[in-house]
């Protein structure tokens, strides 16, 4: 007969069981842990900690370990079982029997194939014990068989670096403009997207307005014509590459200047009908680059239609508004909270370091705050050998160290391509006045973007 599948057993913002394969922490004591210790847990794959007594003062999902059913019998009261007598022979016929995700407790050199054994017999937990935060290779070796077998990692969701009024990230003494209330700042899509997140984490929620907009043109036409203050600009994705048109956009607004610089993590969510179970989903939406950072995790499911989206938030807004169970979207968590859906399948991104870049842009007259210790500018080039080269050395001889170049195709204008450059500010910054000076002379259009702290 088939192997029923366990209930699942929701804890905080994951969930364990199966399709779902979760790395559960035994701990005897975390008294002298830090938050650093705790992320580093969550880095490193783990879903769950437990521990006698009640949850430390954490964020990280917590099971008093008084409430699991531990030992060699499956059928001990608890929210789920972990066994102390690992036999990966009698698991199927255990699974027959159980109503609650289930697993060993593994420790030592052997925990690695042994958990593997396990997850391939069909548990959809594996306990580890731990005594520091740093966990073995295991956590990578179950992930490349749960996607073998056509099942996901269970992952902690990161709280978002800037987030929307009810979880505010930073302390308003580390956002860099902090001292700054009433002000107004742009960002592209709805309440909930990863740009919000960015604008939050340089900007006090409750005390300065994040405005909404439909598209990136009309975020830049917004700060120039003064209808906000500022607009925040994703630029570049750690995995999915540069975001183009705003690149163009830069150069296209030469009233405008970039002010500020910020990095999002980006950890995306399959997000649905609160219920709705994976056999449901026919369609799942979202913005292009949450669908290209979503690729591996959408490949496993073909047969889901991949549906592009103008905005993350916005899919995840689009699909609450019409209440259909086969349709779901990719998203951050906090868009699930802002439009009262569930999380179905937490950290479906390619690559877990999936930062986002953005920049902080402004009119001319509205300088920004903080040291300068970055500049960014664009220029064009003469159509003749060496051209770039020489262009390119002038930061070389000046000892600038350059740390983006990217090219991009001139509107209207054939073949023609301007270069955009990332530099660090030197700690004499009389050297990158004196390297934009030469610069000047032998590249063409050249222009600064802006000077800023990054």
């Amino acid at each position: 007969m088939p192997m029923p599948e366990p209930s699942s057993l929701r804890l905080g913002p994951v969930v364990l069981g199966h399709p779902r394969i979760s790395v559960v922490a035994v701990l005897d004591s975390t008294a002298t842990w830090t938050a650093a210790d705790w992320e580093a847990l969550r880095e490193a794959g783990v879903s769950v900690a437990c521990g006698p007594g009640p949850a430390p003062s954490t964020d990280f999902p917590w099971v008093d370990a008084n409430t699991i059913a531990w030992g060699a019998d499956p059928h001990a009261p608890g929210i789920f079982f972990l066994d102390k007598e690992f036999q990966v022979s009698r698991y199927p016929a255990w699974a027959r029997a159980l109503d609650r995700p289930w697993g060993p407790v593994l420790e030592g050199p052997d925990a690695e194939p042994w958990a593997l054994a396990a997850v391939a017999a069909g548990a959809p937990l594996v306990a580890l014990r731990l005594t520091t935060p740093q966990v073995s290779g295991v956590v990578t070796e179950l992930k490349a068989l749960a996607g073998a077998l056509g099942r996901e990692l269970t992952r902690v969701p990161k709280q978002a670096e800037g987030t929307v009024p009810r979880a505010p990230g930073l302390p308003g003494s580390a956002r860099r403009y902090a001292t700054r209330t009433g002000c107004r700042i742009a960002f592209q899509g709805e309440h909930g997207a990863y740009s919000e997140m960015a604008v939050h984490s340089l900007f006090a929620p409750g005390v300065n307005q994040a405005v909404p907009l439909p598209s990136f043109r009309e975020l830049f036409t917004s700060v120039l014509a003064g209808d906000v203050d500022f607009g925040m600009v994703p630029i570049e994705n750690a995995l999915a590459g540069p975001i183009n048109e705003n690149y163009d956009l830069l150069r296209e607004f030469p009233d405008l200047h970039i002010v500020g610089e910020t990095q999002v993590r980006v950890e995306h969510n399959l997000i649905g009908i609160p219920g709705t179970p994976l056999v449901t989903i026919r369609r799942v939406f979202s913005h292009p680059q949450g669908l290209a950072q979503s690729k591996q995790f959408l490949d496993a499911h073909p047969q889901w239609e991949a549906v592009p989206f103008y905005d993350t938030a916005g899919s995840v807004k689009h699909v609450a508004q019409t209440g259909d169970p086969a349709l779901a979207a990719i998203a951050s968590a906090e868009a699930a909270r802002v439009y009262g859906m569930e999380i179905l399948v937490p950290g479906v991104e390619t690559n877990h370091r999936n930062f986002t870049r953005f920049f902080l842009i402004a009119r001319k007259t509205e300088p920004g705050e903080g040291t300068p210790n970055k500049a960014s500018l664009v220029f064009g080039t003469a159509d003749e050998p060496g051209a770039l080269s020489r262009c390119l050395a002038v930061f070389s001889a000046h000892g600038v160290n350059m740390t983006k170049l990217e090219s991009r195709p001139i509107h209207g204008r054939p073949w023609d391509y301007s270069f955009y450059v990332d530099v660090r500010l030197p700690p004499r910054h009389e050297a990158f006045e004196a390297a934009i000076a030469e610069l000047g002379a032998v590249a063409k259009e050249l222009r600064v973007l802006g000077v800023y702290e990054a």
